[in-house]
């Protein structure tokens, strides 16, 4: 058992993550070729027995970073999941991330931006995504509905 499963399942998960770099830029492409197939709870019940349905979630993310100067970092994320269940329509999700660090060499501090835009049709195509925050803390909020964030550590 676990959470939005009330009944013994199973799932498998396959991922592609295939990294390019050059001088500058880091391009990293991640599939995961899910199906998360994974079973959940079914949304359809008589009010008696809640059945589990294969839930098959699709993520494709996109990562680019760009060294602006000794100084400056650039790094952009763009991430598109989807959900299919068999009894309901397929959700999808999708988020923009943009980071600007600011780390000069000669001081001990640094600086780091983030602004994200996201637009998920519900909390089953939220979407997950580290931010930086103070020493020794982290933060991996769930993006959801339509919003956008700005965050300045």
């Amino acid at each position: 058992m676990k959470y939005q499963v009330n009944q013994p399942s199973y799932g498998h998960d396959l991922l592609i993550q295939p990294t390019f770099n050059n001088l500058l830029n880091r391009w990293r492409y991640m599939h995961t070729f899910s199906p998360t197939l994974a079973s959940k709870n079914s949304r359809n019940s008589d009010g008696t027995i809640i059945g589990i349905e294969d839930v098959y979630q699709r993520n494709y993310r996109l990562n680019v970073t760009y060294k602006v100067s000794e100084d400056f970092t650039l790094k952009s994320r763009v991430e598109y999941v989807t959900i299919n269940r068999p009894n309901n329509k397929p959700e999808d999700g999708i988020l923009f991330t943009q980071d600007v660090v600011y780390n000069p060499k000669k001081l001990p501090f640094e600086i780091a931006l983030r602004y994200a835009m996201f637009d998920t049709d519900s909390y089953d195509s939220r979407i997950y995504s580290f931010e930086a925050n103070a020493l020794y803390v982290y933060s991996i909020p769930a993006y959801c509905a339509r919003k956008s964030r700005l965050l300045v550590v």
